[in-house]
């Protein structure tokens, strides 16, 4: 039996992008997520599993929803079967309003589980193996800390075949670092007789093989600078009534990410020496590369006329794909204004949501507070808020 996973994130959003390379950008996870699908269909794959993030918002464009239903028709037409669950990522904050994914579901293009609350279980047979794959959506209603996501949580069907599969979409304890995820799911959680966790959310390609064995597929391209030397892939899993037999990332082309940095160090040009330092790191790596320059230092008046970004931005997309800037400026002449800490903006606007509907007693005000919380984490993505 062969499985194929990944992580698409399809439609993504790069605001600090020239709006060429936004669009460019966008094709190149269209094309690795097709190149995925014809590896599944030349391999006459059995299973195509999505777990979670099929697309990078939860309003993605018309043509990236048609492209998608195209690819999954091909599947469909060749007897893979397709399921998924709702990530983060396009998986709306108010229940009223359902994913993307609810209209392939409809349509039988895929099989959606898409509840929060038990764990769906679906039983079938391939090439006499029985199988029970079962899945559970991303639960963004979770807003204390440290709740494991699968506390509690029921299972709708069993899993009592030759191969028990789970798919998810969260973080699995052991797999992040402490107290950087807000709720991390235990393993005594997952049900016993699970095989084989697919599991979506960190981007890197991992296995851990073992009883069960858990695998995150990954992300088929570099969504941010933090991946810069990851490879990107999608997953292919071997699997027999014995149980998994072979996990490995099949690789795919990928714009590369290369970060440089620069020191203010005194009375210069500044915009005459970053381009220098551009057309020198131009030589050195790939046209297509997506470069982040990070500056930091003094931000003096004398330097600060020397200063314009516009000529840097223009000149490194002559060299490059793109460029990002990060500044991290002192500016010694400055007011001196007390510091903050920042926080999520969209959780900070959980918590004010929360508050604000815990309070309210009108059905309508309810409603109103609602539509406002929704069209708000809507800008707030599209802005590129996390």
């Amino acid at each position: 039996m062969l499985i194929v996973a990944l992580e698409s994130h399809l439609d993504p959003v790069f605001s600090w992008m020239a709006p060429s390379s936004q669009e460019e950008r966008r094709r190149d996870f269209q094309e690795n997520f097709k190149r995925a699908v014809e590896y599944a269909l030349e391999k006459e794959a059995d299973l195509f599993l999505l777990p979670g993030d099929v697309f990078d918002r939860v309003r993605p464009r018309l043509l990236t929803l048609v492209k998608f239903a195209e690819e999954l028709r091909a599947l469909n037409k060749a007897g893979v079967r397709v399921y998924a669950v709702p990530g983060h990522h396009d998986r709306p904050k108010t229940r009223r309003m359902p994913t993307p994914l609810h209209v392939y579901s409809r349509a039988g293009l895929l099989r959606l589980f898409d509840r929060i609350d038990v764990i769906e279980v679906d039983k079938f047979e391939i090439d006499g193996i029985s199988v029970a794959l079962g899945g559970i959506g991303f639960n963004p209603f979770i807003i204390e800390e440290g709740i494991d996501p699968l506390r509690n949580i029921r299972t709708l069907g069993e899993f009592d075949a030759d191969l028990n599969i789970l798919m998810i979409h969260d973080v699995i304890e052991g797999f992040a670092p402490p107290g950087r995820e807000r709720h991390v799911i235990r393993r005594t959680s997952i049900p016993k007789e699970v095989d084989l966790v697919v599991a979506g959310h960190l981007h890197a390609h991992t296995v851990q093989w073992g009883n069960p064995t858990i695998c995150y597929v990954g992300t088929i391209e570099r969504l941010s600078f933090s991946e810069e030397n990851e490879k990107k892939g999608f997953t292919i899993i071997e699997a027999d009534r014995n149980g998994v037999k072979g996990v490995e990332q099949v690789d795919l082309p990928t714009k590369p990410m290369v970060t440089i940095e620069y020191g203010i160090s005194g009375n210069e040009n500044l915009t005459g020496t970053i381009i220098s330092l551009l057309e020198k790191t131009s030589s050195e790596v790939p046209r297509e590369a997506i470069v982040r320059l990070k500056l930091r230092g003094a931000m003096l008046p004398e330097i600060r006329t020397t200063y314009a970004k516009d000529q840097i931005l223009a000149r490194a997309r002559e060299l490059f794909f793109d460029l990002k800037l990060e500044e991290e400026f002192e500016y010694p002449d400055a007011f001196s204004a007390p510091k903050i800490s920042l926080a999520s903006p969209i959780r900070m606007l959980d918590k004010i949501y929360e508050e604000a509907i815990s309070k309210e007693e009108s059905e309508d005000r309810r409603k109103l507070i609602d539509d406002a919380y929704r069209l708000a984490v809507d800008a707030l993505r599209e802005a590129g808020g996390w």
